[in-house]
């Protein structure tokens, strides 16, 4: 019988379903996958969109919206089904992609993926502190969740180097590293000891003012 896996999604077809999509048909031969959802505040939405515009990359968001993927895309695998409340202990472990609120469920083991170093880039908003601090390079973590945002243990990772690059397409390293999300996955099912030491966990980057993007 198949275990069951829950993704905790963000509601986007741009950025986070075709990554869950690839995953789905990668993990659905092994796995039953439920999927909660959850949907980016107005205000944030308004702020991204706003950065993409002063950045000078809104143009850039066509080329990866004709790629989007809907929720029915997703759904039209016969064991992937979408849930409202996630508090069965019975699944096999938690994957969350992009996911914006904050997630409570404490009798389930559940990860993240991270883009951004946790000595440098705790929290959201990735494209705009990288300019703020002139980042020459950036992590991409899985790490397992635990009581404090950005800091749990990490079971995988991935140094990018960034040359010049434009907000949409720092968002989109993640659809260029798909491979990197499956390889974490897997390594869940080897009880290897982690070869990443804990480190330095830093200063939390909150979501900026409207004041401070302008």
């Amino acid at each position: 019988m198949k275990k069951t896996i829950i993704f905790y999604l963000n509601n986007d077809e741009i950025f986070t379903f075709p990554i869950a999509l690839f995953l789905i048909k990668k993990l659905s031969f092994k796995y039953n996958i439920k999927i909660k959802l959850a949907n980016t505040s107005i205000r944030k939405k308004i702020k991204i969109i706003l950065i993409f515009i002063l950045d000078g990359s809104i143009n850039y968001l066509f080329k990866y919206y004709n790629k989007k993927k809907s929720i029915d895309e997703l759904l039209s695998f016969k064991n992937v089904d979408l849930i409202t409340e996630d508090n069965n202990n019975k699944f096999e472990f938690g994957i969350s992609l992009n996911y914006p609120n904050r997630i409570l469920n404490k009798k389930l083991n559940i990860y993240n993926f991270h883009l951004g170093d946790f000595t440098n880039q705790r929290g959201t908003f990735i494209f705009f502190y990288k300019y703020i601090f002139k980042w020459k390079s950036i992590d991409f973590t899985f790490h397992k969740i635990n009581d404090k945002l950005d800091s749990g243990k990490i079971i995988n990772k991935r140094k990018i180097i960034l040359k010049k690059i434009n907000s949409i397409n720092l968002i989109a390293l993640t659809l260029k590293n798909k491979d990197f999300y499956l390889k974490s996955i897997f390594l869940l099912n080897k009880k290897k000891k982690s070869r990443y030491k804990k480190k330095i966990i830093g200063p939390l980057n909150k979501e900026p003012s409207f004041f401070r993007i302008l």
